[in-house]
């Protein structure tokens, strides 16, 4: 059902807009840094402990979204979905594993379900309201 929406959409042509491929410029590794999506998956307790160790992190923002989940349950032991919290931060390559530290610092305790870390490529950023892209849209500065 959405398939046939979000098709109906992707063929319409909006004004002043173009494609990704035609923005020139953006992706050109040696004018815009590459960014990475660091996600945390963590238990709900352990956010504030994150949120201030954030402050040490050279990011402009992160969000925090709740979920449910659970690991591969053993069949002695069935677990259910238990509450999880899961952070979102954007950031660029270079200072990932800066950031990956000071997680592992914040929300460790070296216990089963303390939580995963995930880092994906971010192909794209652009702030809504400027058109800015890449560190530009985050507020991060290139340097």
């Amino acid at each position: 059902m959405s398939s046939g929406f979000t098709a109906s959409v992707a063929s319409r042509s909006y004004t002043g807009l173009q494609p990704a491929s035609q923005n020139k410029g953006y992706g050109d590794k040696e004018k815009e840094p590459a960014m990475k999506l660091v996600t945390a998956i963590i238990q709900p307790f352990m956010i504030d402990r994150l949120a201030r160790a954030l402050f040490k992190a050279p990011i402009s923002g992160y969000t925090v979204t709740e979920a449910q989940g659970s690991a591969k349950p053993d069949m002695s032991n069935p677990q259910y979905l238990v509450p999880r919290s899961k952070v979102e931060i954007v950031i660029r390559e270079e200072h990932v594993e800066q950031l990956i530290h000071i997680i592992l610092q914040a929300v460790g305790t070296h216990q089963d379900g303390d939580g995963l870390l995930f880092v994906s490529n971010i192909d794209q950023v652009v702030d809504i309201a400027s058109g800015k892209r890449g560190a530009d849209a985050l507020k991060i500065s290139q340097e």
